[in-house]
């Protein structure tokens, strides 16, 4: 097994991929609720209840999201096996980029994506570039462009 010695940080990974920084997000709704609250003050309780529970089940959701992804990532940067792969396509959306790559593993050639929040890193890369992918031996379908989660 070819265990890569980078590794990158939660930090990097809420940069970058999409799922991760949706759950960054989240924790702002709570600060929008506590906004509303001191903006009405507390005459209405039970209506601010409501949105302070709101608020932390948002949180709770967002730091899951950030923690699964994180590990999953991690997982695969631990016991993925790198792989030459190349970029097959970019569709880029509003505030985010869907990078679709190619790779061969056991003889048999792989189509996977990763969306990305990092617009301008994916930038970088064109159509039939050369990329280094990180395959979960056990799942290969289950894939990482390795560089994008590097400064």
């Amino acid at each position: 097994m070819n265990e890569t010695s980078l590794k990158p940080s939660v930090i990097e990974i809420v940069k970058v991929d999409n799922i991760a920084r949706t759950g960054f997000y989240c924790q702002f709704f709570i600060l929008g609720v506590l906004g509303i609250i001191a903006y009405q003050g507390f005459q209405y309780i039970d209506y601010n209840l409501s949105f302070i529970g709101i608020g932390i089940f948002f949180t709770i959701l967002g730091i899951a999201l950030i923690i699964y992804r994180y590990l999953a990532i991690l997982k695969v940067f631990k016991t993925g096996i790198e792989v030459p792969g190349r970029v097959a396509g970019i569709f880029p959306r509003p505030g985010s980029v869907r990078m679709e790559f190619k790779y061969n593993y056991n003889d048999k050639e792989y189509i996977s994506s990763n969306y990305f929040k990092s617009v301008s890193k994916a930038s970088t890369y064109v159509i039939g570039r050369k990329i280094c992918v990180l395959v979960d031996p056990n799942k290969p379908e289950k894939s990482v462009i390795k560089d994008f989660y590097f400064k």
